[in-house]
């Protein structure tokens, strides 16, 4: 892409598009020092194409199944487990 191109939406500062991406503020300073994210110096601070931020992100994004259900805190999980070895006894013995 030429730079005119990506500049054409402006730029926004290091805050604004660690908010955009959901990340730190450390997380787009290493972007942009291992050049993932381009950036422009102004005075003392970096400011980071729009355009770059917004095809960083379309870039990563996943299509596909939804994501797995999130993880069940560890009591419900030894809850579940000790009703499951209740059960299994009782069909052992012939209650069920």
């Amino acid at each position: 892409m030429e730079r005119n191109e990506l500049l054409a939406d402006g730029l926004m500062r290091v805050a604004e598009a660690a908010e955009f991406l959901a990340v730190g503020k450390s997380t787009v300073y290493a972007m942009t020092n291992d050049g993932t994210l381009p950036y422009v110096c102004v005075r003392n601070g970096r400011r980071i194409p729009r355009r770059a931020v917004r095809e960083l992100a379309e870039g990563r994004l996943v299509e596909g199944p939804a994501a797995p259900p999130p993880k069940l805190p560890r009591r419900e999980v030894q809850r579940r487990a000790q009703h499951e070895a209740t059960m299994r006894e009782l069909k052992r013995r012939g209650y069920l």
